[in-house]
């Protein structure tokens, strides 16, 4: 790995639960591994919950200084999410929570940053944008017929985060957060 490779880290934008949404989030957790019990399954710890709006991907420290520049001249709107669905991405095995009702403020939110994010030279992803919290790695059963409550998740502010490999596996540590203007 070259130095300039070394000194670049692993960046997203990303929507952090509440300690409310949280509770909920491990509760629907807690009920998949005891209808899924597996060794392999890799759970997604409490503290890494989250959803993804705009993966940055390995970026050098002028660009992470451009993208907190762009993000601070964002009007990130407060937003109700309300996360009802529950599905895989059966290629990655990785077990999921999304949202069934239309998202369409949070999409506009994620077609900017990513329009802001370009402007520092990061390309955009070509992936359509599905707004969804990973629950589980290394899942491969079968969710049909399984039902979940709806959880509402109240949205009043963005965070700039990076990805931390350690011995213990990976953490997120937060850079930024920017917050909405808006009431809920």
């Amino acid at each position: 790995m070259s130095e300039s490779e070394a000194k670049k880290q692993r960046a997203f934008f990303a929507i952090v639960p509440d300690e409310t949404v949280r509770k909920h989030l491990l509760s629907l957790q807690k009920q998949l591994k005891k209808k899924f019990p597996s060794e392999k399954v890799r759970w997604i710890t409490p503290e890494n919950l989250h959803l993804t709006l705009k993966f940055l991907g390995p970026i050098d420290h002028s660009q992470l200084s451009c993208v907190i520049n762009r993000a601070k001249d964002l009007q990130i709107p407060s937003i109700k999410l309300y996360f009802d669905q529950l599905g895989m991405f059966r290629k990655s095995g990785i077990c999921w929570l999304g949202c069934q009702n239309d998202a369409q403020a949070l999409i506009e939110l994620q077609h900017v940053l990513a329009k802001k994010t370009s402007e520092c030279g990061l390309i955009p992803e070509k992936r359509k944008f599905s707004p969804h919290i990973t629950l589980a790695r290394k899942f491969n059963a079968s969710l049909v017929g399984v039902k979940t409550q709806t959880i509402e998740w109240p949205v009043t502010n963005i965070q700039l985060m990076v990805s931390k490999q350690t011995n213990e596996g990976v953490y997120y540590q937060t850079l930024e957060t920017f917050s909405s203007n808006d009431v809920l």
